[in-house]
């Protein structure tokens, strides 16, 4: 039988897509699981995989041109089938914004066409009234149609697949469904927001009555996310020294910018100061809660020439050094600005850090990405009157501010993680350990290469 393939929802956010470039050509077999397009959803460049075999009649969408979730994309019919007059003419009432027939639609294809229901809404129509559960999306072959995320997801939480409602393109099951589940995506009663998680496991800590004291004064204050900031002035010399030092040694190409240091010292202080490495959770099964990181995921807000920014994620610095970490940044920063960041690249966030010293703002207070806790401001570099060892003198300094969430770092944890950010910057021997054949205190220079002898 004949169908409509329509815009899916490829992010929690989306709300529509551009059609960039069409895979396929009309009359091509289509498999499940073969790739078809490539769309630009908010937050990046997907490619548009087909959940169901057929053969491809018609290409309705354009390349460039924008639809909206559920929006018609192309026509797709059984191998021998010729006649799609009757979609053609669905769509088309669609586009004059008359209300169209199901008949002949698959039921799959009908529910793919409305946006999916948030969580709440589910439990909600669930409660109010008790539906007859939906066939089960599967394939010619009986093999349940679901994300590999949600697959993994489920086995890990133990959760049987067939019991779970997929509100993907065609019924398929996806990660968000799993969640609602498990109860891992309920929207929060205080602010009414759904709170990300971030993508560490961990063992949830219970609330003190003093700390769910602390979430309800907050957040009558200051709802949503109740942000307080602190600020701290930063003596550049030393780093700016040291940045120097390695613009004369060979790193393979590589060029270790001001915001390299910054993610490695966030990351040593992280480690030293767990508690602003920590999350607030809230979920039907264990209520409100904080989660404890056991990796530092610092998240880097990266502008998009267009208009906009995303926060791409580099995992576990901890464990990497500067180099490493440059490397990492400058491509998870280039493909940001070219939209191809996969979902797992920018969400998750235990930390982040925003930078705007390059185009010459002093200083500023950043708003918290969740799941994060804390996000540090970073000014420009500049040149300001010091006192060192009691003469006046020309120094370099940084303005920087960090943004907290009051539910989960209270003020004197803040000031000790940037007390020991600072003293990292200031004397950065840490930040270069791990590099080969470099240390402060000797610098090597790069080898002259050699000339051939006449």
């Amino acid at each position: 039988m004949a169908y409509i393939l329509r815009m899916p929802r490829l992010s929690d956010t989306m709300q529509e897509g551009e059609l960039l470039k069409w895979l396929r050509k009309e009359g091509d077999r289509i498999e499940p699981g073969d790739l078809i397009a490539e769309v630009e959803t908010d937050k990046a460049t997907m490619e548009f995989e087909c959940y169901q075999g057929g053969v491809l009649a018609k290409r309705i969408a354009r390349e460039g041109e924008t639809l909206a979730v559920g929006g018609a994309i192309a026509i797709v019919v059984e191998e021998g089938e010729t006649d799609i007059s009757e979609l053609l003419k669905m769509i088309e009432s669609e586009k004059k914004g008359t209300p169209r027939s199901t008949a002949g639609q698959k039921p799959a294809e009908t529910a793919a066409a409305k946006p999916a229901p948030t969580t709440t809404e589910r439990r909600l129509q669930a409660s109010a009234i008790p539906a007859p559960p939906l066939p089960l999306p599967t394939d010619p072959h009986g093999w349940i149609k679901a994300s590999p995320l949600a697959r993994a997801l489920a086995e890990e939480k133990g959760i049987d697949l067939t019991k779970v409602q997929g509100s993907g393109p065609f019924g398929r099951i996806i990660r968000q469904d799993v969640e609602a589940l498990a109860g891992g995506s309920l929207k929060a009663v205080t602010g009414n927001v759904e709170i990300p998680k971030p993508f560490q496991k961990g063992e949830p800590i219970k609330l003190s009555m003093m700390r769910k004291a602390i979430v309800r004064t907050m957040l009558s204050s200051k709802p949503g996310v109740p942000h307080y900031y602190l600020e701290i002035d930063i003596n550049a010399d030393p780093i700016e020294a040291l940045r120097e030092k390695l613009k004369k040694v060979d790193l393979q190409g590589v060029k270790v910018s001001m915001t390299a240091f910054l993610i490695k010292a966030a990351a040593i202080a992280l480690k030293e100061h767990p508690q602003v490495n920590t999350v607030f959770q809230s979920d039907s099964l264990t209520g409100d809660h904080l989660l404890r990181c056991s990796h530092a995921d610092i998240g880097v807000a990266v502008d998009i020439e267009e208009g906009g920014l995303i926060t791409p994620v580099l995992r576990n610095c901890e464990e990497k050094n500067l180099l490493e970490i440059a490397k990492e940044l400058s491509s998870l920063a280039e493909r940001a600005r070219g939209k191809k960041l996969k979902e797992e690249e920018y969400k998750g966030a235990t930390f982040a850090i925003s930078n705007l010293g390059m185009f010459g703002v002093a200083n500023f207070t950043a708003v918290i990405v969740p799941p994060a806790a804390a996000m540090l401001a970073v000014g420009r570099t500049r040149e300001v009157p010091v006192v060192r060892n009691g003469k006046i003198k020309v120094g370099k300094e940084v303005w920087m501010t960090l943004s907290c969430d009051h539910r989960v770092v209270d003020g004197a944890v803040g000031a000790r993680f940037l007390k020991t950010f600072k003293e990292l910057l200031e004397k950065p021997d840490p930040l270069v350990v791990g590099l080969k054949n470099f240390s402060v205190g000797k610098m090597p220079v790069k080898k002259a290469k050699k000339g051939k002898k006449r």
